[in-house]
């Protein structure tokens, strides 16, 4: 869009898409732009059924422990990423930007968003904002539940939904299973001692394509509702 299409939108809409997504590594079957991929995915398809702007997914994303142990991952820090968005909504609401849907595929991102928001909140007048991952949707959380037997990083969720997005970025001879020896890890000295793929605390193997599709589509309209019942 230029900036012309963005003012003539601000006429009679005020809300905005953000997504969040990271660089790091998604064990051996999925691709370093995994959750990008997958927030840009969603971010797009609610824009287009709610005729709502979606902003270019914000990453890198906060992803230093574990996933600085394993090649190729691209980390901001807290404190950055924070900023990041800060920064961001606060150029967007001086284009008279108010409400902001933050769609979120990368766990560690909660603490720059809800840190950023506290002060978002507290500085500016009249904004509203919701900020969710996808797989805390309540009917996404549903069909987890039933489908897959644990749920960690890189695990069964996302390889299905990547097998339905783009099937040909997923290594389906390397989807493997990781069940820790206990529920957390220290230094990233360590981090091969707790997992030597990056995969963590889950089984790839029960990933599904169709299982895939209907996670999306929930997602989907999760944050369809969401933004019809707060940005109005």
């Amino acid at each position: 869009m230029t900036w012309q299409e963005i003012e003539k939108y601000l006429e009679s809409r005020k809300s905005i898409i953000i997504p969040l997504g990271s660089i790091e590594q998604h064990g051996l079957a999925l691709p370093l732009g995994t959750d990008t991929y997958i927030a840009e995915k969603i971010a797009l398809e609610v824009g287009k059924r709610t005729f709502t702007i979606v902003l270019p997914c914000i990453r890198p994303g906060l992803s230093l422990v574990p996933h600085m142990a394993f090649s190729g991952t691209v980390s901001l820090r807290p404190e950055t990423i924070q900023k990041v968005i800060e920064d961001t909504v606060k150029s967007l609401y001086l284009h008279r930007f108010r409400q902001f849907l933050i769609i979120n595929a990368h766990g560690l991102n909660d603490a720059g968003i809800i840190s950023a928001f506290q002060n978002l909140c507290y500085d500016l007048e009249g904004i509203r904002y919701y900020s969710a991952a996808w797989w805390d949707l309540k009917k996404v959380q549903s069909l987890r539940k039933v489908y897959f037997s644990s749920s960690g990083h890189a695990t069964a969720e996302e390889v299905s939904i990547m097998l339905y997005l783009n099937e040909k970025l997923v290594k389906k001879e390397l989807l493997t299973i990781h069940h820790p020896p206990h529920n957390y890890f220290t230094t990233l000295e360590k981090i091969k001692n707790y997992t030597s793929t990056g995969l963590i605390n889950g089984d790839q193997r029960e990933a599904d394509k169709e299982l895939g599709r209907q996670l999306f589509q929930e997602a989907v309209n999760g944050y369809i509702q969401i933004l019809n019942e707060i940005m109005v």
